[in-house]
């Protein structure tokens, strides 16, 4: 996260403040990192939680305000996990049910694939979909979850539909490796939108 210094207004940690105070005052801003390390190499009695309250306090008082790096490249977003987080749980619940459909049909293993399947048929579909058309809306959990199955369900529908009168037939093997393509492509494109809109996956 970059910082980037406001007003000033002072919270309750009085040492804790004094270090990200003397951290704010250099002319360059820096990173959240870069903040606990300062104050903890300054004194390291002061916690990271401390600091971070602080922090916190001082971004809803409007004093600093807390934005996503910059990165050079997608490449570079696509690549970082903490910020791309999206894709890569879509990419492994995608592998982990390819593999699961391939391994013996035997207890804990078909369990696992009922719950993986669940996931990629009812809700990550709408979750990646949604994360390209409502950004920056403010929607409560409840009716985003509610939004990401509905979503899912007419994508799902939509994607049989395709397969169905595309030729293909709705075969397990066929129906699976669309599915996973399309919540990867979904997912790849939700990527690339947040990176464009610069905020956080």
């Amino acid at each position: 996260m970059r910082l980037q210094v406001a007003r000033m207004v002072m919270p309750e940690d009085a040492e804790a403040r004094r270090l990200v105070d003397q951290f704010l005052s250099k002319s360059k801003p820096g990173t959240v990192r870069q903040l606990v390390a300062y104050a903890q190499s300054a004194d390291p009695t002061v916690s990271e939680m401390r600091i971070l309250k602080v922090v916190d306090a001082l971004r809803e008082v409007g004093r600093i305000s807390l934005n996503p790096p910059e990165f050079e490249s997608f490449s570079r977003f696509f690549l970082d996990a903490s910020w791309n987080s999206n894709f890569w749980t879509v990419f492994v619940v995608a592998t982990a049910s390819g593999f699961l459909s391939l391994s013996a049909n035997r207890f804990p293993w078909s369990l696992s694939e009922i719950l993986l399947g669940v996931l990629l048929i009812f809700y990550l579909p709408g979750r990646s979909f949604l994360r390209i058309f409502l950004r920056g809306e403010r929607v409560q959990p409840v009716e985003r979850l509610v939004l990401e199955i509905a979503t899912s369900i007419v994508l799902v529908m939509l994607l049989g539909l395709l397969l169905n009168f595309g030729g293909l037939g709705l075969f397990s093997a066929t129906a699976l490796s669309s599915l996973m393509v399309f919540n990867l492509l979904l997912a790849l494109s939700g990527a690339y939108s947040d990176y464009s809109a610069g905020r956080t996956a």
